[in-house]
C-alpha cells in the first residue's frame, strides 16, 4: 500500500505462473493478460477505489479503497452466526 501496485505486480497475484523461471510467454499471452489487468484497473479507478499516481505505472488506493478493503476482509474473517447475532 505504501507505494502503489502496478499492472505487472498483479498478473503475479492473477496469474502464478509468472514467477521467475517461468517459461517465456508469447507475446500475444503477454498482451491478452495485460489487458485484462488493465480493465480491471480502470473499473476499479472509476469507482472511486484506486487512484493513478502520475507520470508512473502505480496505482495508490484512495481511502474509499482502504475502507471497502477493510469492510470485506471484516465480512470474510466473521462467521454468519456472529453477523446474524449483531444484526439482531
Amino acid at each position: 500500500m505504501l507505494y502503489g501496485l502496478r499492472n505487472r505486480d498483479l498478473q503475479r497475484l492473477f496469474y502464478p505462473g509468472l514467477a521467475a523461471g517461468a517459461v517465456a510467454l508469447e507475446a500475444k499471452e503477454k498482451r491478452r493478460r495485460s489487458a485484462a489487468v488493465s480493465r480491471k484497473l480502470r473499473l476499479l479507478v472509476a469507482h472511486g477505489l484506486l487512484q493513478k499516481v502520475q507520470k508512473t505505472h502505480r496505482y495508490q488506493v484512495t481511502a474509499a479503497g482502504r475502507l471497502a478493503i477493510s469492510a470485506v476482509l471484516t465480512i470474510q474473517q466473521t462467521s454468519m452466526a456472529i453477523l446474524d447475532k449483531a444484526a439482531a
